[in-house]
């Protein structure tokens, strides 16, 4: 799966627990401005998950292929043109710059985010555990994923919104939530 983490160079909290908790569950290659880490694909794993993390600042012309959008709050705004319209984005519902460009590019978009309106949400969090709903049916490349809630065990303190935006996007790479995540 290609995952692009977008914003800005200095703000690297996004990638540091994604690149952490993809880890969990497949082989991670991560490439940045300043780094680049390749996983291990071995023909003896094709059975295992595959992620490829690009964090940019800014986007090159043309990016092909599809995957997932991530958006960091440093979002800087870009043109509509070079958004990758086959890249599902994932959006914080706080991060107000991200949204009103994206009603722009009619993008089916999957807020994240505390309220009851978001895709998914909080039934309870505390500092060692959360247990999120998916409140809507969620497309994934090859299931739909139904309503239900799943537990996340957490390994530190984070960002509400940082969690959701990472539990939308293991449920898109259809890693199942039936014996919860672990972020």
């Amino acid at each position: 799966m290609n995952i692009i983490v977008y914003g800005s160079d200095e703000d690297t909290s996004l990638s540091n627990i994604l690149l952490k908790t993809l880890s969990r569950y497949g082989d991670v290659s991560f490439f940045n401005k300043n780094k680049l880490v390749c996983g291990s694909f071995k023909k003896s794993q094709a059975d295992k998950n595959q992620f490829l993390v690009y964090e940019m600042e800014t986007l090159p012309n043309i990016i092909e292929g599809n995957g997932i959008f991530l958006f960091k709050k440093s979002f800087k705004i870009l043109d509509e043109s070079k958004f990758p319209t086959k890249f599902l984005p994932i959006v914080d519902e706080q991060n107000l710059n991200a949204i009103k460009f994206l009603e722009r590019t009619n993008q089916i978009v999957i807020p994240s985010g505390t309220s009851v309106k978001n895709a998914l949400s909080f039934s309870s969090i505390s500092h060692t555990q959360a247990i999120v709903a998916l409140q809507r049916y969620l497309q994934a490349e090859n299931t739909v994923i139904e309503p239900h809630e799943f537990t996340v065990k957490l390994s530190s303190v984070y960002e509400p919104s940082t969690l959701l935006i990472i539990c939308t996007l293991l449920l898109l790479a259809e890693i199942p939530s039936i014996n919860g995540y672990e972020i």
